[in-house]
């Protein structure tokens, strides 16, 4: 992320004006807009980069007398910047300048929502449940951060083409609501859908999602933009094949692997029959069995069973080469979640998860970068054979796939133990917050006493070497043991969670000796350290008796 530090007191220089053409590095602004609370929108250019952008101005001088506002602003700018998700117009960057504090993000494409009704008043029921689905995903991801939008209207919405919905003006609250709640968003976005279908007939169950999101009281309102958004799918019409809406499936899976698909999100289900190459939360319902299904072999390896028609290929994303699918061997007509589990692992940097609830199966988990993401997607959809299937991937920077390339042959191998190493955290329920401690267990397989090193890989790009660490050096850890890290009563070496926030990567690896990897400060460059792991670990091989074995999970830090 290329963000400018926001200053930490307004600036007494002249405020830039648009007829300068210029603000700090962005050339070129042209007003096109104006959103409610004060701020100016401008089309301009990054020459540095190339990059388009549009900039959310505002004079410092309209915090006059309001240092509270000004503070929000500054925190909801910070915050908004690292909201990634496709549902949301994404900010790279926030800062000041001249008197003006800035936010850049991405232009928007196609028509607003406003203009969208405008010319086509009511929406059918269906692209209308769809839309305000697509808008609570976008508004429940920035509730999830800590970050309320505070000016949800039909002109922050953009409608693309190929019907994509995307929400922009996050990080403006503090100029027109800066006491709005997360009880005003959502009741925002249930006025938008009453007014995407207003004058048509409505079901029942769908004039009660509408009294209740719309509710005077904000405690007779829905609990949350997921419960919404699950009431509506739930309630509502079929959607349209173009917009990308799914109905959340409820997770009622015993112990680990309830907390692994938990960690990972919800799961959701779509009421369509196989779509093509699912997007990022999908369901593809069973194919028909319009053939004569081939044989049933418990395992994926039977030569005999027919293979299903590829799929076409994912919508191309900006800003990444598409992932390599791997090819699966032929499957039976309705796999096992673990043959499932084990062919997903060849997407090397993805962390997949996969249950059966209900006579379906879902597929969680978290992919380094929209590629591998879309790797996950596509190799499920070849996997799954007469299952129906829920998906919802959650993506990490792509820069976390380089640790788990590294460690590529030792997770393999670990995966391939009947009690493999092990790491976990020891708050399992959602992120992790700021200043919360970070404290985690990892169980070491029978066996032989393991070497174990103990890493974090952060979101922008540095690692932090957990064990050893200056207060504990003796990485030595007896076999099918539990040793914990990060407990403050325990007097060693403690972390809490600090920027930047997303989702970063928790790695382990356990060897015979301990690797050669040379004298590490507590925190580096990841680029550094992973050039010395590549070497240590092509070095390990020749280590008599055993190889070398790694866990890795990822996890998700919020302010």
């Amino acid at each position: 992320m290329d963000a400018a530090p926001m200053d930490s007191r307004p600036s007494s220089r002249r405020t830039s004006s648009p007829g300068r053409h210029r603000l700090g590095k962005y050339e070129g602004l042209e007003e096109i807009g104006r959103p409610p609370g004060g701020a100016t929108l401008y089309s301009a250019a990054d020459p540095a980069t190339g990059r388009a952008v549009t900039l959310a101005c505002v004079a410092l001088s309209a915090f006059a007398g309001r240092d509270a506002d000004l503070d929000r602003f500054r925190r909801d700018a910070r915050v908004a910047s690292r909201l990634i998700h496709p549902a949301i117009l994404r900010i790279h960057a926030s800062g000041e300048h001249g008197g003006t504090a800035f936010l850049a993000c991405d232009p928007a494409a196609g028509r607003t929502l406003a203009q969208l009704l405008a010319e086509q008043a009511p929406l059918a029921a269906g692209e209308a449940v769809a839309i305000t689905a697509a808008i609570l995903e976008a508004v429940d991801h920035a509730h999830r951060a800590g970050l309320v939008h505070g000016l949800i209207a039909p002109e922050a919405v953009w409608i693309g083409e190929d019907r994509t919905v995307r929400v922009g003006w996050f990080g403006l609250a503090a100029l027109a609501a800066p006491r709005a709640t997360v009880g005003d968003d959502l009741k925002a976005v249930g006025g938008l859908l009453d007014r995407m279908l207003a004058g048509r007939s409505l079901t029942v169950e769908l004039t009660g999602i509408l009294a209740q999101a719309t509710a005077p009281r904000p405690e007779d309102r829905f609990a949350s933009a997921a419960a919404f958004r699950s009431a509506l799918l739930d309630a509502g019409p079929s959607p349209p094949a173009g917009p990308k809406t799914r109905r959340r499936l409820p997770v009622l899976l015993p112990g680990a692997a309830l907390a692994l698909l938990v960690a990972a999100g919800l799961l959701i289900l779509d009421r369509r029959p196989a779509p093509p190459s699912p997007p990022a939360a999908a369901v593809v319902e069973p194919r028909p069995a319009s053939a004569p299904p081939g044989p049933q072999p418990a395992e994926l390896q039977s030569p005999a069973a027919e293979s299903p028609p590829p799929s076409p290929p994912a919508p191309v994303q900006p800003a990444e080469a598409p992932a390599a699918v791997p090819v699966p061997p032929p499957l039976p007509a309705r796999p096992s979640p673990e043959a499932v589990r084990n062919a997903l692992r060849d997407v090397t940097c993805a962390l997949p998860t996969v249950g059966e609830h209900d006579g379906r199966l879902l597929i969680g988990g978290t992919a380094a970068g929209e590629a591998a993401r879309r790797a996950v997607q596509d190799l499920t959809a070849r996997l799954a054979g007469g299952w129906p299937y829920g998906i919802e991937i959650a993506t990490a920077p792509a820069e976390l796939c380089d640790p788990l390339t590294v460690a590529a042959a030792p997770l393999a191998a670990n995966a391939a133990l009947d009690r493999p190493l092990a790491l976990r955290l020891v708050t399992e329920a959602g992120p992790l917050r700021a200043d919360e401690s970070l404290v985690l267990e990892v169980e070491t397989p029978p066996g032989r006493p393991l070497h174990l090193q103990v890493d974090y890989f952060t979101a922008d790009g540095t690692v932090v070497h957990l064990l050893p660490n200056p207060s504990e050096t003796g990485s030595l850890t007896e076999p099918a043991a539990t040793r914990r890290l990060g407990e403050r009563s325990a007097g060693g070496r403690f972390w809490t969670i600090g920027p930047p926030f997303g989702q970063e990567l928790l790695l382990v690896l356990a060897s015979p000796a301990p690797l050669s990897v040379g004298g590490r400060p507590e925190a580096e460059p990841a680029s550094a350290y992973l050039a010395a792991l590549r070497r240590a670990l092509r070095e390990s091989g020749s280590v008599e008796g055993g190889h070398v074995l790694a866990a890795a999970r990822f996890i998700a830090t919020a302010p």
